[in-house]
């Protein structure tokens, strides 16, 4: 039988009878003030008792081809642990090859744009520190041989995410308490949205990369080049920004962390 579903039709069986015997008058105390108590060191047991999934101690390394594609979208969604992505050197036929911790990778094929998807297994996002302490670690290379947009979800985590070979379109991403750090791309033009709360977000501007930002600040220290991205009264901008031939709209919203874009 599923651990699962054995451990939650417990809980609910449990549930059930307590509600009955309070209903008939045949306890003595509520029976809700009891059941989340129970439940809790239930559920706190069954975490430590049940058997570790193989995943949780063993990563797995994922290759996705890249087949026709001619653009393509990748969505990370990331708990607690390292993440690194990078450009896949000297590789034409691959799109994504990597080493992973708990993951699933959800894959399909919309025309000749390709949808791929990377997030915890359902088991595995209630064990986040598996590995010495350290979460799960991710270390990803994305080919730089097609244009994509990038959708990252981050938890409590380490992330480096360097794009400044790959052709990003569009990148949007969100992240809690964590340490990260972007490097935007290199060449092109596309648009940014990042979102982060008690965060160090830093974010690194290649040279041939004009910038557009755009910043709706809670309380968090945000510290941008003023030589690079002078400010006009409402947004930063390279002075070079309305005919520059690689550039990028950034949208920052920020909450308690530090940003700093330099």
């Amino acid at each position: 039988m599923n651990p699962r579903r054995l451990f939650w039709g417990g809980i609910l069986l449990l549930l059930g009878v307590l509600l009955l015997l309070e209903n008939l008058g045949l306890l003595p105390f509520s029976a809700w003030a009891l059941f989340w108590p129970l439940a809790l060191i239930l559920f706190g047991a069954w975490l430590l008792l049940r058997p570790r999934p193989r995943h949780a101690t063993q990563a797995r390394e994922i290759t996705i081809p890249l087949d026709d594609a001619r653009e393509a979208h990748l969505r990370l969604d990331h708990g607690a642990g390292r993440l690194t992505l990078g450009a896949l050197e000297g590789e034409r036929t691959l799109f994504l090859r990597g080493v992973c911790g708990g993951v699933t990778p959800e894959v399909r094929r919309e025309g000749e744009r390709l949808e791929v998807h990377l997030h915890l297994e359902a088991d595995a996002m209630l064990l986040p520190w598996v590995e010495g302490g350290e979460g799960y670690r991710w270390a990803l290379e994305v080919t730089p041989n097609l244009p994509l947009d990038l959708e990252c979800h981050l938890g409590a985590n380490q992330t480096h995410l360097d794009l400044s070979r790959l052709q990003v379109r569009r990148l949007e991403l969100e992240t809690g308490a964590s340490e990260t750090t972007v490097v935007l791309p290199a060449q092109g033009q596309g648009s940014a949205v990042l979102k982060s709360g008690a965060a160090a977000l830093k974010i690194q501007v290649p040279e041939t990369m004009a910038l557009r930002i755009q910043v709706q600040s809670g309380l968090a220290g945000v510290k941008i080049d003023p030589q690079r991205f002078p400010f006009n009264g409402q947004v930063y901008e390279s002075p070079d920004y309305a005919n520059a031939p690689h550039r990028f709209d950034l949208r920052l919203e920020t909450g308690l962390g530090s940003v700093e874009i330099f």
